[in-house]
C-alpha cells in the first residue's frame, strides 16, 4: 500500500462499506474558521481537496476570539456521541496566550479538549489532528505589539507534550507562519490572519505529516 493510501486509512478511517462523505469535526478559533478568507480557502477545506480518495463533510465548531474555555463550553452544548467522526482536528490557544491567560489553566483545558476529540474519533487518538499555534508576532498587527508573543513557545510546548502523551497526530505549522515575516502574500488583508496562500501551505504540511506518520506506523507494525 502506498504512503498516501496509508495516510488516508489512518486519518479518514472511512469504512469501505460506507457511502457518502466522511465526517470531519474541525474545532478551534479564527485559524480554523478562516477569518478574512473565503470558506474554500480555510486550511481544512484545502486539505480535503488534497485527499482525492476521500470525500469529507467538514463540520466547524470554531469562532474568532475563542479560548479553550469557550470551545469547551460550545462542545458541551453539542454533546457529541462517542466514536462519531472519521477525523477531528484541534487548533486552539492563541487567544489564551494573547489575553495573558495562565498557561497552567490552558494545559488543563487543552487536555480536556484533546480527550474529548479522542472520545468522538472513531479511531481514537490516531484519528485526531492537532496543529500548533502560528506566530502572529511576524504580522503587521503583531509587530505593533513587541513582546506579545514572547511566551507563545510555552503554549506550543504544552500542545506538543499533551498531544504526544495522548497519542494524537501533531503537526507543527508554526515554522510556516514565520515565513510571513518576509512573504507579505502569506498574510490576509486584515494584517493579522493567514491568507489563503498560507493556509494552502498548512494543508500541504499536514498532508505530508500524515504520510510520514502513516509510514512510520506501517513499518512499526511490520517489525
Amino acid at each position: 500500500m502506498s504512503k498516501v493510501a496509508w495516510s488516508l486509512a489512518l486519518l479518514s478511517c472511512a469504512s469501505t462499506a460506507e457511502t457518502g462523505p466522511s465526517l470531519w469535526l474541525a474545532w478551534g478559533d479564527s485559524y480554523t474558521i478562516g477569518d478574512s478568507v473565503a470558506p474554500e480557502e480555510r486550511w481544512p477545506a484545502q486539505l480535503a481537496r488534497l485527499e482525492r480518495d476521500v470525500t469529507w463533510r467538514i463540520e466547524y465548531t470554531a469562532r474568532t476570539g475563542w479560548t479553550t474555555g469557550d470551545l469547551l463550553r460550545a462542545l458541551e452544548a453539542r454533546d457529541y456521541p462517542s466514536r462519531l467522526a472519521a477525523r477531528v482536528s484541534l487548533l486552539i490557544g492563541v487567544n489564551n496566550q494573547y489575553r495573558g491567560r495562565d498557561p497552567q489553566e490552558f494545559q488543563q483545558e487543552f487536555e480536556k479538549l484533546l480527550l474529548e476529540a479522542i472520545r468522538v474519533s472513531r479511531s481514537g487518538p490516531q484519528g485526531v489532528l492537532v496543529l500548533t499555534i502560528p506566530d502572529y508576532g511576524v504580522t503587521p498587527f503583531g509587530r505593533r505589539l513587541p513582546g506579545r508573543t514572547d511566551n507563545l513557545a510555552a503554549f506550543n510546548r504544552i500542545i506538543a507534550e499533551t498531544t504526544r502523551r495522548l497519542g494524537a497526530v501533531l503537526v507543527d505549522i508554526t515554522p510556516i507562519s514565520l515565513r510571513a515575516a518576509i512573504e507579505s502574500a502569506l498574510t490576509a488583508p486584515d494584517g493579522l490572519h493567514p491568507s489563503g496562500a498560507q493556509y494552502q501551505l498548512w494543508a500541504e504540511g499536514v498532508f505530508r505529516a500524515m504520510e510520514a506518520v502513516a509510514s512510520e506506523r506501517k513499518h512499526a507494525s511490520v517489525d
